[in-house]
């Protein structure tokens, strides 16, 4: 699983608060990779974790309803949705405060101005749904992605996730036009059946923000599958 987050200057203390749950994302999400504190976790079919509680963390970041407006891209394809496969993660964020709606909008300056964080996770462009064969073409427009870039530029802050092909074809062009390169495959180890697990204790997971800290929020391992 790939993300970019990119975020204005002025932005950066706050894009820390969104870091700070990227990866219970990656834990919601059942099935696509794991993050875990102790056992290794075993799934089959990727789905949402409905009945996945999340230990108290202290209180909200913000006050219920006052904090960020969130938006969940729903308008290209998207294999998750705040609905959908996001559902759980659109609960966390809502329960630390956050607003969070499902955006079903083209990107444009109009409706972008709506949105503090944008979240676009596995577009697809429309005529590639269901059939992921190659080529993998962009998943949007080059307006919108322009516009995304000024969208960024001007304060908003884009969290952009891409799991294995094609979901790195659909998203490369909107990436490069902030400066990263998607590799539109799968990465994975002959041997593992297509899994990969990160660990501290061997030091091929790191300390960040993301892989949290001393406590129960610290992060033991993650383990991934064909390179999501």
């Amino acid at each position: 699983m790939i993300f970019l987050a990119a975020v204005s200057r002025a932005n950066r203390q706050e894009a820390g608060r969104s870091a700070r749950v990227a990866c219970l994302l990656v834990a919601l999400v059942v099935g696509g990779a794991g993050c875990a504190t102790q056992a290794p976790l075993v799934t089959t079919v990727q789905r949402a974790a409905e009945d996945f509680e999340l230990p108290d963390t202290g209180p909200a970041a913000y006050v219920k309803g006052t904090g960020p407006r969130v938006g969940i891209d729903e308008a290209h394809g998207n294999y998750h949705t705040a609905d959908g496969r996001f559902r759980p993660f659109a609960q966390l964020l809502r329960r630390d405060g956050y607003r969070v709606e499902g955006f079903d909008s083209t990107f444009d300056a109009e409706s972008l101005a709506g949105l503090d964080l944008l979240v676009i996770s596995n577009a697809i462009a429309a005529e590639k749904v269901g059939d992921w064969s190659l080529p993998n073409p962009s998943a949007f427009t080059e307006v919108e992605i322009a516009a995304v870039e000024e969208w960024v530029r001007g304060g908003g802050r884009l969290m952009l996730i891409a799991d294995h092909m094609p979901m790195p074809g659909a998203a490369a062009d909107l990436a490069r036009a902030f400066g990263l390169l998607f590799h539109d495959g799968f990465a994975y180890l002959p041997d593992g059946a297509g899994r990969m697990t990160f660990r501290r204790e061997d030091d091929s997971l790191a300390d960040h923000v993301v892989t949290g800290a001393d406590g129960d929020s610290r992060i033991e391992f993650v383990r991934t599958f064909w390179g999501k």
